[in-house]
């Protein structure tokens, strides 16, 4: 997967779906904005957590903006598809949508918040 996020697979990129996974959970502010807590399970942060005390679970607050990317990431939507709705929605504040969205979602691959699948 990771030959995804080289120069000569961006334009397939825009065919990805993401999908949030299961172990992320989330709850909305007053200003309806997100933040997202992750459980840290895996063996190695259990072993952390144990010898330095480090905590069972970090979470993340997203803006707007990565709101409303993280609600899109449903397992059906393509990245082509979440960019359209992104524009749409906030079009004063998305530009430029496409650099900023396959940043965002570079970020969330990488730290195993998301996962992607190839479109249809």
């Amino acid at each position: 997967m990771a030959k995804l996020f080289n120069k000569k697979a961006k334009g397939n990129l825009y065919e990805m779906i993401p999908q949030k996974k299961e172990n992320i959970e989330w709850k909305k502010d007053y200003n309806n904005e997100l933040t997202l807590i992750i459980k840290r399970t895996k063996w190695i942060d259990r072993l952390f957590q144990k010898i330095f005390n480090t905590p069972k679970q970090t979470t993340l607050e997203l803006d707007a903006l990565g709101s409303f990317v993280w609600k899109q990431c449903d397992g059906h939507k393509t990245i082509a598809q979440i960019a359209k709705k992104l524009r749409k929605e906030y079009p004063q504040k998305s530009s430029p949508v496409e650099s900023r969205l396959i940043t965002f979602i570079r970020i969330l691959k990488n730290n195993g918040l998301i996962k992607l699948y190839p479109g249809k």
